[in-house]
């Protein structure tokens, strides 16, 4: 085979050019042995120092004629592994009959099995080295190229991702690889290519047999991706001198977040570019910059998610999975962003989802949708006889009561605090006080007589968390850990407590989506759970119903009436929410729940995208089986994801500013310096204050998970679990995007560069800890 030959020249020529400097390196890295089929395969293993536990793991495969170790020095991927935490195993193909090392792609020495090879060799270094089992990827140079297209063809179970370089697809290898899952693809190939032709060679003119041209490979990819955006975007030409450049075009949004890239080398040859032929890119590090996208955490990979909901399809509950794609399509054009949701109909679970990077196992803040765990609290406790409705609140706390307290202040019970009915005009701020909330509470004036004004007051709900500590001496999370959470196997929350260690009730909740449609559930069927009566139905039927008017527009969700802690709706529907678009939506003539969690402004468009979509979509009997809709739905739900910054990875400045520290000027925030580090993938950026250092590691064109050492700024009320994504959305100006994915909020940072000094602006969104927009910050190198 021509192509071959000429390869063949060409890695002794560049072995030749690389002997000098790679000695001392070929003395470190050893050569191991792996037997199978009664054969004895060489292959090399690079290990760096200190290297984590579960680290990902890149085989990188050598050209027809070549050898593992002369790969080690062309590819020089070992230096990028040392940068970035990862293990790389260098193998080595067979000796077939014409004397040559090679792989079997279908087209040579095929007698040998190198898929079984290649895949009982990485679950053997996973084992043997405690390398991640869902984090090995394979590249490779022309004939291992074409075997990584094999891998990903037969083995995508064991390989995650696979980048090509100057490769190619067999017709034989498509039509086996037409039925198997999707794959993330990078090809990089150029276009003057005279040995693997960029146009493939469909009429066998070479005894191999036909191979598909490029664009038609990634058309193939794309296709079986299910890519939804493209984009193209011409490099920076770093070396005018080596007669090409590079085009890259990306294909995202596809099957679990896949992507397909290629990398067009514009009068490229067959290059391994940043080794020989094109010098704008360094082969390894775009590879590794491809490969970091899908590295997943080894824990949340393999974490089951349990669910108490049965799974049937939509149309047996009598729902329409058309009515929930159309759901699902308005929510995505018209709520900026909701974060998950669940349907349940008739006790079992039609359909589900989360936008990454949130999740079903990850908590998520309730706000004011803790209102109704309160409440329910409040159930037990008069259920067990140790409080009633009439109670009044000043005869549980006499050490804080005046000598001479107002007839108002004599006549508030426990119902009013249930019902949001205290007399108050103005939601008293606990949360400014000195640290003890009730104190601060029952100093506050109560103008108008309790159960004759409706005003919504947080610390209402708050002082009923008190109520019950001081009547039963347990915090409300511990109180309705038997009564509740065990029962609904509900794992015991995360619930935020004032200075004096009582829980806040009214928000501070942390629960999981599925928690959410449990509580739902748990009052469509009148306080009972698996057969046993927890709660009475007498406080199901009361707390769920209107106990008291709070306006009379019969088309505004929240003039429908108030129960306890429960708000009623229109199409006689009942639900808890809290701030940001957190709800428990109930509706019993229709036994269904729908439980959703967002980040929004708009609360009442949710529920009428709700209304509008879902309802006329439920109807009173099964429905014939629509297996189209459905298996459309269930791949829709797969793969949602919140939108990342759309722009590219590089820019005329980028590597300019690459490592460089920007000091900032003097501010209240602490912040002393930020680095940048966004000219090539992984992008990083690296904040230090006087309390700390913030290393972000940035996803492109998806969000990448992190755990901070300190928050973010003008985020210190938040949590540090965060995950980034971001892109320069023009020559001089990065744009970053920062989900708090247990949490409804997100910020997003721009800095714009002009010569040695950066702008820095923050915008905070959906959020109750602080202004929308922030002071810019200044920074100078």
């Amino acid at each position: 085979m021509k192509k071959f030959s000429i390869l063949l020249m060409l890695i002794i020529l560049s072995s030749f050019l690389l002997m000098a400097n790679t000695i001392n390196e070929e003395k470190a890295i050893k050569e191991r042995i792996f037997e199978i089929d009664d054969r004895q395969r060489i292959y090399y293993l690079h290990l760096p120092e200190n290297l984590a536990a579960n680290a990902p793991l890149v085989f990188t495969l050598h050209g027809y004629g070549g050898d593992a170790k002369s790969m080690i020095m062309q590819a020089k991927m070992n230096e990028v592994a040392d940068e970035n935490g990862f293990a790389v195993c260098y193998p080595q193909g067979y000796l077939g009959p014409d004397g040559k090392n090679s792989w079997n792609a279908r087209y040579s020495n095929d007698e040998v099995d190198d898929v079984k090879f290649l895949t009982a060799l990485a679950k053997y270094l996973q084992k043997e080295f405690q390398l991640s089992v869902i984090n090995t990827f394979a590249t490779g140079m022309s004939n291992g190229a074409d075997m990584s297209y094999m891998l990903a063809c037969h083995a995508p179970d064991v390989f995650a991702a696979v980048a090509p370089v100057a490769g190619c697809m067999m017709q034989s290898t498509l039509e086996l690889c037409t039925a198997v899952k999707s794959i993330p693809v990078f090809e990089i190939h150029g276009d003057q290519d005279d040995i693997t032709l960029w146009n493939g060679d469909p009429k066998y003119s070479e005894k191999y047999g036909a191979y598909l041209g490029t664009e038609k490979m990634i058309d193939f990819w794309t296709d079986k991706n299910k890519t939804t955006q493209r984009s193209i975007d011409t490099l920076f030409d770093f070396d005018i001198t080596d007669g090409s450049y590079v085009v890259a075009e990306k294909h995202i949004g596809g099957t679990q977040n896949n992507q397909v890239w290629l990398y067009k080398l514009v009068g490229g040859k067959h290059d391994w570019p940043g080794t020989w032929g094109n010098k704008d890119i360094q082969t390894s590090e775009v590879v590794w910059e491809f490969f970091s996208q899908f590295v997943q955490e080894e824990a949340s990979a393999y974490a089951p998610v349990e669910t108490h909901f049965s799974k049937e399809t939509p149309e047996s509950q009598g729902i329409s999975s058309e009515g929930i794609l159309s759901f699902i399509d308005r929510a995505e054009k018209e709520i900026d962003a909701m974060h998950s949701f669940m349907i349940i109909r008739n006790g079992h679970l039609v359909s589900e989802g989360w936008w990454t990077p949130y999740a079903p196992e990850s908590p998520h803040v309730m706000h004011s949708l803790s209102k109704s765990f309160t409440s329910t609290a409040i159930g037990f406790l008069i259920d067990e006889g140790k409080l009633s409705l009439n109670d009044e609140v000043l005869s549980f706390f006499p050490e804080y009561t005046s000598a001479d307290p107002s007839a108002q202040w004599k006549a508030m019970r426990i119902r009013d605090l249930l019902t949001m009915n205290t007399g108050h005009i103005i939601e008293p701020t606990v949360w400014f006080s000195d640290g003890d909330w009730v104190n601060f509470f029952m100093e506050t004036e109560v103008p108008l007589m309790p159960g004759t004004h409706f005003k919504y007051n947080s610390p209402a709900t708050y002082m009923l968390s008190a109520i019950l500590q001081k009547v039963t001496g347990e915090k409300l999370v511990d109180y309705l850990s038997p009564r509740l959470f065990d029962p609904l196997k509900i794992k015991k929350p995360r619930w935020d407590v004032c200075p004096k260690g009582i829980n806040t009730g009214g928000w501070g909740l942390s629960i999981t989506t599925e928690d959410i449609a449990k509580l739902g559930q748990f009052y469509l069927q009148k306080g009972q759970w698996n057969g046993e009566q927890l709660l009475s139905k007498k406080w199901v039927a009361m707390a769920s119903s209107k106990q008291v008017s709070n306006g009379s527009d019969p088309n505004n969700d929240w003039n429908q009436g108030y129960g306890f802690q429960f708000w009623q709706c229109r199409h006689n529907a009942f639900r808890g929410d809290g701030a940001m678009g957190q709800f428990c939506i109930v509706l019993p003539e229709l036994d269904a729940v729908i439980a959703i969690t967002s980040g929004v402004y708009d609360m009442g468009h949710v529920m009428n995208v709700v209304w509008e979509e879902l309802l006329p979509a439920m109807q009173n009997n099964p429905l014939p089986e629509n297996k189209i809709a459905r298996e459309q739905l269930e791949e829709k739900t797969k793969y949602l994801q919140l939108s990342p910054i759309n722009g590219s990875l590089s820019s005329s400045i980028s590597k300019k500013i690459s490592k460089k520290k920007f000091t900032i000027k003097e501010n209240e925030l602490g912040i002393q310096t930020i680095d940048f580090d966004l000219h090539k993938a992984p992008h990083q950026i690296k904040i230090t204050r006087e309390d700390g250092e913030s290393l972000i590691k940035i996803g492109q064109d998806q969000y990448v998970k992190n755990e901070l050492k300190t928050h973010l700024p003008y985020t210190e009320k938040l949590q540090i679990k965060i995950a980034a994504s971001g892109a320069w959305i023009s020559a001089n100006e990065y744009q970053l995007r920062v989900y708090f994915y247990e949490m409804p909020d997100r910020i997003t940072y721009t800095f714009k560069f002009e010569e040695d000094r950066v702008a820095w602006s923050s915008q905070l969104e959906h959020s109750l800890f602080g202004p929308q927009k922030q002071a810019v910050l200044i920074g100078s190198k």
